[in-house]
């Protein structure tokens, strides 16, 4: 990790400590720290460097041989063998077909959801009918409580989370600016936002150390360009999770961890259903390709940022709309 610059005739200072040695592989973690002692020992650089032991040890030899590069680590070619996604708000809608798109690939998923028993129970059964792996977590990611225990239900049954899909959110709330309280524009951060990042802070840990992470974050075509009248709570939201997004590409694409967005357009689930056909039809003979976003279509898209075709997309939000933001 490079944190400020180093110009010729600068006096700079290497330190190298023993991180952990690997018996078996004859191979040592070092753990490196450049600082310039021509700038008060201000911190230029730092990171590990594995190198391998040159032979038995002797009295006076030398211990290690190596190249030490300070450098990002590489991201890795594929997938970690019993890899596990954590999708939350997946008993249905795009979550369910998220969580059945990953379990195709082979990974094992859990799948969090706030309160409808029969809709989790459902998508649990469609998974475990083709042979999937999966486990259900019912938790209210509106606190950081709620959060803890959609973790640590993934970490007691499979012992980790390689993939984070964050796509829970509540109820779309339709109100004008003067009659919107605060207290549901709250709700909306609550869960679109403060649980996704209390998520990552989570789930990263364990995703660097292995050198593999994903963390998709659902958001929404409303972010690409002007929000509808009356959605100031959800486009806000959502606006503020794409902030997220990008910043935590930036924190932890130096560990292998790709952090991307998917938004959608409309996409006709319960949500939705306030909507009449004649609206739906509508608003899908507007969109170039004539139709209206499928859960399927978003899920495929999840599937793909999780693998590892997707190594080097990294802070990008993927419109999933039939080019209707053009």
């Amino acid at each position: 990790k490079f944190e400020a610059p180093v110009y010729p005739g600068d006096t700079i200072a290497v330190k190298v400590k023993v991180a952990k040695k690997n018996e078996p592989l004859r191979a040592l973690s070092l753990s490196v720290e450049v600082t310039k002692e021509s700038d008060a020992g201000k911190k230029a650089a730092s990171g590990l460097a594995e190198v391998a032991l040159s032979g038995p040890p002797a009295a006076g030899s030398v211990a290690a041989v190596g190249s030490a590069v300070l450098s990002v680590p590489a991201f890795r070619q594929s997938m970690p063998a019993g890899a596990v996604a954590l999708v939350t708000g997946g008993s249905r809608g795009i979550g369910a077909a998220a969580a059945e798109a990953l379990a195709r690939r082979g990974l094992r998923v859990v799948v969090q959801y706030r309160a409808d028993d029969a809709a989790a129970e459902k998508t649990m059964a469609g998974l475990r009918s083709f042979g999937a792996s999966a486990a259900a977590c019912k938790a209210d990611l509106a606190s950081s409580e709620g959060a803890r225990q959609a973790f640590d239900a993934a970490v007691r049954e499979y012992g980790r989370v390689d993939v984070l899909v964050n796509n829970a959110g509540p109820a779309v709330v339709r109100r004008d600016i003067l009659e919107l309280a605060p207290g549901e524009l709250k709700s909306c951060f609550d869960v679109y936002v403060s649980s996704a990042f209390d998520l990552v802070r989570l789930a990263a840990p364990g995703m660097r150390e292995r050198g593999f992470g994903r963390v998709i974050n659902i958001l929404s075509s409303v972010v690409l360009g002007a929000p509808p009248q009356g959605w100031t709570a959800y486009a806000t939201a959502k606006h503020a999770l794409w902030g997220l997004t990008r910043s935590l590409a930036l924190e932890l694409g130096p560990w292998g961890i790709t952090c991307n967005a998917v938004s959608p357009s409309l996409v006709p689930t319960d949500q939705w259903s306030g909507l009449s056909e004649n609206q739906l039809r509508a608003m899908a003979l507007r969109n170039p390709t004539r139709r209206l976003a499928g859960v399927r279509d978003v899920a495929e898209t999840v599937a793909f940022l999780a693998g590892p075709e997707a190594q080097h997309i990294n802070g990008a939000n993927i419109p999933v709309t039939g080019g209707e933001t053009l």
